[in-house]
C-alpha cells in the first residue's frame, strides 16, 4: 500500500507542474489556459466587475511572455491565441465602459498584446434554444437504455466511427478547459491480448477485438488541491465517449483500470504511453450480436442520490 503511494506521489510530483523547477510546455500551456479561462468567465458573466482579475493578469502577462509561449512551440498555440483574445475582450470591455485600468496592469497587456494579431472572441452570447438544440427528446431514453455490452459480433469496426465519436466526445467538459484526456485505440492484435490479460474484467467477453485505453496528462495539473483532477475530467470524457460510440451503432463496456504501478508501467511500455500519463480505465467496443444478454443493473431510488440541504 505504501510503496503504490509512493509511487504515485513520485509520478505527480515528477509530470505535474507541482515540482518541476523549469516548467514543460504542457506545465506552461496549463497554467495559462487555467487564468485565461479565468477571463472568459467573467466576461460571460451578466453583472461584470470593473477592473476584476488584476492579479490574475499580470500573472498571465507574465507567463504570456516566457520564451516558449512569446516565441517557442506555444507561440501560435490555440491556447496562447485564446489567452491573447481574452486579454483583448478584457482591454475592450473597460473602454466600453470608460472605465481606467491600473497604470501598470494596463502597460503589461499592452506589451503582450503588441506582436501578436487578432483572433476569435474568447466567449459570445447564444440563445436558450442554441443550447438546447443538442438535447432531442430521445436523450433521457437514450442514456437509460445504453448497456454494458460483453459479447459483439466479428464485424470490423469502422474507423470513421471512432473518429467521429471522439470528436464529439472532446466537447466533455474539463477544469478549465485544459483538455487532458487521451485514447489510445489498440488495433494491433498481440498487443490487444496482452492488454487485455493485463486487465483482467473481461474474462467470457466475446469477440471483444476493440479497446480503447482512455488516460489523462499529468503535466496539464499543479498543487496537491488538483492531484486527483485527472481522474475526474478524464473519466467525464470516458462517459462521454461510451454515448458517441453508442450513438454510432456500436455497444460498449467500460473496463476499469484499479492496478498496481508496476502493471501500469507494463501497460504504458507495451502501447508506448508516455510516463507523463495516467492510464484511467479501457472501453472495450465492437458491433452488436442479433441478441446479447445484459445485466439487469438494477438502480436505486433518486433518494439515494439526490440530497437537499436547506430550503429556497
Amino acid at each position: 500500500m505504501l510503496s503504490e503511494l509512493w509511487v504515485e506521489y513520485r509520478h505527480y510530483m515528477t509530470h505535474s507542474g507541482t515540482g518541476n523547477v523549469s516548467m514543460t510546455s504542457k506545465n506552461l500551456e496549463s497554467r495559462i489556459t487555467a487564468l485565461y479561462h479565468t477571463l472568459e468567465k467573467a466576461l460571460s458573466f451578466e453583472e461584470i466587475r470593473p477592473g476584476f482579475g488584476r492579479e490574475n493578469i499580470m500573472d498571465l502577462t507574465r507567463l504570456l511572455n516566457e520564451p516558449i509561449a512569446k516565441s517557442g512551440e506555444l507561440s501560435e498555440s490555440q491556447c496562447v491565441l485564446s489567452a491573447l483574445n481574452a486579454l483583448r475582450e478584457y482591454q475592450q470591455f473597460h473602454r466600453k465602459i470608460s472605465y481606467d485600468l491600473d497604470e501598470a496592469l494596463n502597460k503589461e497587456v499592452e506589451r503582450v498584446l503588441e506582436s501578436h494579431s487578432e483572433g476569435d472572441a474568447p466567449f459570445r452570447k447564444i440563445s436558450k434554444e442554441e443550447l438546447l438544440v443538442g438535447v432531442g427528446a430521445i436523450f433521457p431514453e437514450f442514456t437509460q437504455t445504453r448497456h454494458s455490452i460483453r459479447g459483439f459480433s466479428s464485424r470490423k469496426v469502422d474507423e470513421d466511427d471512432v473518429r467521429i465519436a471522439i470528436s464529439r466526445a472532446k466537447y466533455a467538459p474539463s477544469v478549465c478547459n485544459r483538455q487532458t484526456s487521451r485514447a489510445y485505440w489498440i488495433k494491433d492484435k498481440e498487443k490487444l491480448e496482452r492488454a487485455l490479460v493485463l486487465q483482467r474484467g473481461n474474462r467470457g467477453f466475446h469477440n471483444l477485438n476493440h479497446v480503447l485505453v482512455v488516460t489523462s496528462l499529468t503535466e496539464a495539473f499543479a498543487g496537491a488541491n488538483e492531484r486527483f483532477q485527472g481522474y475526474i475530467d478524464s473519466g467525464i470524457f470516458a462517459m462521454n465517449l461510451l454515448y458517441h460510440l453508442v450513438a454510432r451503432g456500436l455497444g460498449t463496456c467500460p473496463l476499469c483500470w484499479c492496478h498496481s504501478s508496476e502493471e501500469s508501467q507494463e501497460l504504458r511500455t507495451l502501447l508506448n504511453i508516455p510516463t507523463n500519463e495516467r492510464i484511467i480505465m479501457m472501453i472495450g467496443f465492437g458491433h452488436y450480436l442479433g441478441k446479447v444478454g445484459v445485466t439487469a443493473s438494477q438502480k436505486n431510488e433518486d433518494s439515494h442520490y439526490l440530497k437537499i440541504i436547506g430550503e429556497n
